[in-house]
């Protein structure tokens, strides 16, 4: 702000007819001081975007711990007042400290420090009248990336919360377990922990979607940002001086990645928690110790999750890479059902295979990977930094075609068994995949087809069975797909020792 305001300042006085006589060559001089204005409006703008982002992001912070500690939590709308009205504050208090409406010098007297006060003034109305316009147009930009996010947060915050409850019935067995060792106890033991390992894995699954989910519309957020600060997010594109504005660009897409996961988190955590206050009202002191450290443990899960990104990530490419094969190589048979009345017993399944199928013709762009540029990312909680991949790789462009086909789903199956189906299918992407191989009764040949437990059905179902593709058809596809992508490549170093070739 400080810098704009000089600048302004400076072009405002060059541009005075009085002020022409104290520089030699007034053209060059008003020609340098227009382009500087013009950098140090990028400059204020990548600043603002970026500085909204950490505010924003330690003011939810603070925010979910308050939660977290009394077990209660406010309203979507009265969190984002409350957030919202602390970061102006924050804000307008940076800009009264910034703008420095009358000049500093010591040196100018009467009618020059006039002067030069009607230009501080001038320009520290134009920075505040183009804050309030590069604000207004941040907010815009900022619901367009909550919206996109909105589902899929919904999502990891009913994970945390079964976890959270997962974890804590575990807690309350093993105490249970030490005080009266007999064989009913040690059956609700093996039960709690059965449990407690479907509900981690359905929160790690819900970790990884979400930050998947909010990198998939990294394209969206950059662009959004290049039309208020005039960066295109872009390294080999980007003029030189703009590639270290670009740098706090992608710190501020991180931050705000951070904020997703982690206000998803405290929610589930916060509403388990007033669940788990009122029913231990009356325990015993080192009961409740016990209970304060649910929230730790999970909050450690989800950093563990972090430490593993790039290899889930990985697999999900991997696995999608086959699903996507085998959904248009069973397209046909798949469109054929679902027209007949079929596809209601198959579901969100059912959905995302014609979805899916209907991305045949689609190549996977390359794209940025979970640090959307950077090589850095941070942990949810711990505010330690892991390394990521910073290279623009196929992989990444997969990740985001299934994350995006995997919300749109998503959205018109918001519940019931179309919305377990899915989830327990993107538990398995991570894994081992949704397919298998196998024989088809009254077939000869081996067949690919949708695994029914992979997706949380008892058995296979015999629908799936049905809309088995041949191995052959599905190879082919598969090998048409894989050729499309190319791995990331590093430009290789060669050195001949001499002596010299003479050319003969």
């Amino acid at each position: 702000m400080k810098g704009l305001n000089d600048d302004l300042a400076k072009q405002a006085a060059l541009a005075d007819s009085r002020f022409e006589k104290t520089v030699k060559d007034i053209t060059m001089a008003r020609k340098e001081a227009a382009t500087a204005v013009s950098d140090m409006r990028k400059d204020f703008g990548v600043r603002l975007v970026a500085v909204t982002a950490t505010v924003k992001n330690i003011q939810q912070n603070l925010v979910d711990e308050i939660a977290k500690v009394s077990g209660e939590v406010i309203s979507m709308k009265a969190n984002q007042v409350r957030v919202n009205r602390r970061t102006s504050a924050e804000l307008k208090r940076v800009e009264d400290l910034a703008n420095t409406r009358f000049s500093d010098s010591k040196r100018a007297r009467g009618k020059l420090r006039m002067l030069m006060d009607e230009n501080k003034q001038a320009a520290a109305a134009e920075v505040k009248t183009l804050k309030d316009e590069l604000t207004l147009k941040l907010s815009k930009a900022r619901g367009v990336n909550a919206a996109n996010k909105r589902e899929m947060a919904k999502d990891l915050t009913t994970a945390t919360e079964a976890f959270y409850e997962k974890f804590s019935a575990q807690q309350k067995s093993d105490i249970a377990a030490s005080e009266a060792l007999d064989i009913a106890t040690g059956a609700a033991k093996a039960a709690s922990a059965s449990a407690l390992i479907a509900a981690r894995t359905q929160f790690n699954t819900q970790v990884v979607m979400l930050t998947n989910t909010v990198v998939a519309h990294e394209k969206t957020a950059a662009a959004g940002m290049a039309k208020i600060t005039g960066v295109v997010h872009n390294y080999a594109k980007a003029a030189a001086k703009d590639r270290n504005l670009i740098k706090q660009e992608t710190i501020a897409l991180e931050k705000d990645l951070n904020k997703a996961v982690a206000r998803a988190i405290s929610i589930g955590e916060a509403k388990a928690k007033a669940v788990e206050q009122r029913v231990a009202a009356h325990l015993k002191d080192t009961k409740r110790f016990l209970q304060v450290e649910l929230n730790e443990s999970v909050e450690r899960a989800a950093d563990s999750v972090y430490k593993l990104l790039e290899g889930k990530r990985q697999k999900i490419a991997d696995n999608y890479l086959s699903l996507k094969a085998y959904a248009i190589a069973s397209t046909d048979k798949v469109q054929d059902a679902v027209e007949k009345g079929q596809g209601a017993a198959m579901s969100s399944i059912g959905d995302l295979l014609v979805t899916i199928g209907s991305l045949g013709p689609v190549k996977a762009s390359p794209a940025d990977g979970a640090g959307m540029g950077g090589t850095k990312l941070a942990e949810i909680f711990s505010g330690k930094t892991i390394k990521v991949s910073g290279a623009v790789a196929a992989i990444n462009g997969l990740v985001n075609e299934y994350t995006n086909a995997c919300q749109q789903v998503r959205n018109r199956w918001p519940m019931g068994l179309g919305k377990y189906l899915l989830a327990k299918l993107e538990a398995s992407m991570m894994g081992k995949g949704v397919l298998q191989v196998d024989k088809v009764e009254g077939k000869s040949g081996n067949f690919v087809f949708l695994n029914g437990r992979s997706v949380g059905l008892s058995n296979k179902m015999s629908l799936f069975a049905a809309l088995a593709a041949r191995m052959t058809s599905y190879e082919s596809v598969l090998a048409k797909l894989t050729a499309k992508v190319t791995a990331p490549r590093k430009p290789g170093t060669s050195f001949v020792k001499p002596p010299e070739w003479n050319g003969n």
